[in-house]
């Protein structure tokens, strides 16, 4: 008697609880249907979802396929591998089902083609698309125009080659650095009307880079940190090479060009904020003529404002003018130094004064 009633309840607990294939925790999807991707919800019941695990394009395909979603809009989407598989190569289009996200983070993955209506279902929600580091050579950026929250946007460390004229209302961030081969045109920014940080790092190949910049491609209305360091930019910074038309700049970064030199309106007239920061350290720079300096270091106030450090500076009497200022001198790097070694804030204003008898130049 006492078997059969044992059986019978453990046959009754059976019978309650759901089979693997049946779990799923609201509010997402049923486990196993999205299987490898995993759905998770916050306390606000934002919803993620993680595919990381996806070992082809058609195993992602298959989670979202048929899948009996309850809830589509999603807070954000990730797929980031410990290891890239070669068969995760591409997102055609449709491959994430009826789903919307706000935020997608893809890296790390051999993906290279992402289609046109790839992302389509998300034009009205995305805020942030960061594809950096995988193998995309194919990217629609003519759509980007499309997407209407758009804020940033990072495909750093790809293989685009081509770039069409960023159109967008809503872009406040871009990242294209680590594509070699880009061309840019006077154009290329004009139609991205909000843009404000703008990073083109490392888009070089040996001696093959941005070593042709066209005039005025930075002169973005509200243009305020711009990264082009790592890149084969040489000789003199042209006129007006960076000149926004708000002039609210915060930020240029230049390290680790050939720049020998700049134009005295290289950076405008009034193109920094007071407290900006330029940073050419490790390029070619032997002098630094109050001619075209001056111009430069006007614009700004705070100390340290202008990294010159790792560059081949002769400090002759071309500095005598920056002896002779004290506040211009320290808006110089103070670990700035002279090919020797020394300090420019440690030269002797007494050895100017005897060598350089016609006065700063």
């Amino acid at each position: 008697m006492k078997e059969t009633l044992v059986a019978t309840l453990l046959l009754a607990i059976v019978t309650i609880v759901p089979t693997q294939a049946q779990m799923s925790e609201w509010p997402c999807p049923v486990d196993t249907e999205i299987y490898p991707c995993i759905c998770t919800a916050d306390e606000e019941l934002n919803l993620y979802l993680d595919c990381s695990d996806a070992t082809s394009t058609e195993q992602l395909a298959a989670a979202f396929a048929g899948t009996d979603f309850p809830f589509t809009d999603f807070k954000s989407l990730t797929i980031k591998p410990d290891a890239a598989a070669p068969q995760l190569n591409s997102l055609p289009a449709g491959v994430f089902g009826p789903t919307t996200y706000q935020e997608i983070y893809i890296s790390y993955t051999d993906i290279s083609t992402i289609e046109e209506e790839t992302l389509a279902n998300s034009h009205g929600t995305l805020s942030m698309l960061d594809l950096s580091s995988n193998d995309i050579d194919v990217f629609p950026f003519e759509t980007l125009d499309l997407f209407t929250v758009l804020g940033e946007f990072r495909i750093a460390h790809n293989r685009a080659t081509t770039l069409p004229d960023i159109v967008s209302d809503t872009l406040i961030t871009l990242d294209l650095s680590g594509n070699i081969g880009l061309t840019l045109t006077e154009t290329t920014f004009v139609s991205a009307t909000r843009l404000k940080n703008l990073y083109l790092s490392s888009m070089e190949l040996g001696t093959v880079g941005l070593t042709e910049i066209p005039p005025n491609v930075f002169q973005i209305k509200y243009l305020t940190i711009l990264d082009l360091s790592e890149n084969v930019i040489s000789g003199q910074l042209i006129e007006d090479f960076i000149n926004p038309v708000q002039r609210p700049l915060v930020l240029v970064n230049l390290d680790n060009n050939q720049i020998a030199d700049i134009h005295p309106t290289a950076f405008g007239t009034e193109a920094l904020d007071h407290t900006a920061r330029v940073s050419l350290r490790g390029n070619e720079i032997t002098l630094l003529s109050r001619d075209n300096w001056e111009g430069l270091l006007d614009q700004v106030n705070n100390d340290d404002a202008i990294d010159l450090r790792d560059n081949p500076l002769t400090c002759g009497c071309d500095v005598y003018w920056l002896m002779l200022d004290p506040d211009t001198l320290n808006k110089i790097h103070s670990e700035t130094t002279c090919g020797t070694d020394t300090l420019l804030t440690d030269l002797p204003i007494e050895w100017f004064t005897e060598h350089c008898p016609e006065g700063p130049i």
